[in-house]
């Protein structure tokens, strides 16, 4: 049974939970008492593992959050980089962490032997991805069904780039001697993820005058963009910053890249349809106007996180 919603349920559980990041710095925050379990006893301990991307840890405070609401005893761990998180995972230390659909694909392709697909997972649907299913079981994992927003990649140029060199579309890219004059910024797994630099070399044709190592997407390939340091490089639909500086957003015109949907990963140990349940109201709530929303309104005032996580929860999350 979920708790009262607003400040009545803020009072009601003893499980509010943020993500707190530190950067550089793994940090958990342990929470006691579910707030939600009929019988008073102390409910199932999970713990919901993030990235410090901001919509990463957003996300887990709503899983987090929401379990939290129902009688789980919850604690949210923030890890610097994805492969950190997925290694947690894969060693029960981290119970439930979001992730993004191809991101996913990518991580277990580039595993030796795991027989999942190379190609760009062009869907929302987990089951289409050839071998996704069985890599997950065979590393005692599960995914649960796709939100219907998440963390689409795409590549963006400034407004000046694109005036200068005609940019509209990623085919533009590999017009006569525009790649070769620009310098592109993505962060290392770009060249090996199939949705990053592969796609651009094998799909369209283009090859840049030389790359620059940044951060995924993040503040400092913002700032690359904005000094020139690069000219185009790799971002997600789904950052603020993106419209916040008025980048242009390449057009896939070759329909190529992932719509890369938010899903959360768990461990089958503490897999059940009661997990099950809660973890996919939130999921299912979760577009991609509502995510950048969300971290909008973080962003804006850090210290009302908590109330802007209760406030989604409240307005976009069905009881249940």
């Amino acid at each position: 049974m979920r708790l009262p919603t607003g400040r009545a349920r803020l009072a009601a559980s003893a499980a509010a939970v943020l993500c707190v990041i530190a950067v550089g710095v793994l940090v958990g925050v342990s929470l006691t008492g579910g707030g939600g379990a009929d019988d008073g006893a102390a409910g199932p301990r999970i713990t919901v593992g993030a990235t410090s991307a901001l919509d990463s840890s957003l996300v887990a405070d709503l899983y987090a959050r929401e379990l939290g609401g129902h009688g789980y005893q919850t604690t949210v761990r923030s890890f610097p980089t994805r492969d950190q998180l997925m290694w947690a995972l894969e060693q029960g230390t981290v119970d439930v962490a979001p992730d993004h659909l191809d991101e996913l694909r990518s991580g277990l392709a580039g595993q030796t032997g795991s027989g999942v697909q190379t190609a760009p997972a062009l869907t929302a649907q987990v089951v289409t991805v050839k071998g996704l299913m069985p890599a997950l079981t065979q590393r005692r994992l599960i995914a649960y069904p796709a939100a219907p927003g998440g963390r689409a990649p795409v590549f963006a140029v400034t407004a000046a780039t694109a005036e200068e060199h005609h940019l509209g579309t990623l085919s533009d890219l590999a017009a006569p001697g525009v790649g070769p004059a620009l310098a592109f910024g993505a962060p290392a797994s770009c060249s090996a993820w199939s949705a990053c630099l592969p796609v651009l070399r094998d799909t369209y044709g283009v090859s840049f005058g030389h790359s620059e190592v940044l951060d995924n997407g993040g503040p400092g390939t913002i700032r690359a963009l904005l000094d020139g340091k690069v000219q185009v490089a790799l971002v997600y639909r789904s950052d603020p910053a993106v419209a916040a500086n008025r980048l242009v957003v390449l057009e896939d015109d070759r329909h190529a890249l992932p719509a890369n949907n938010l899903l959360p990963v768990v461990r089958l140990d503490v897999a059940n349809l009661q997990l099950q349940g809660v973890l996919s109201r939130v999921t299912q709530a979760l577009t991609t106007e509502g995510l950048i929303t969300l971290q909008q309104t973080v962003a804006a005032a850090p210290e009302d996180r908590a109330r802007a996580v209760e406030d989604f929860l409240d307005q976009h999350v069905q009881a249940g």
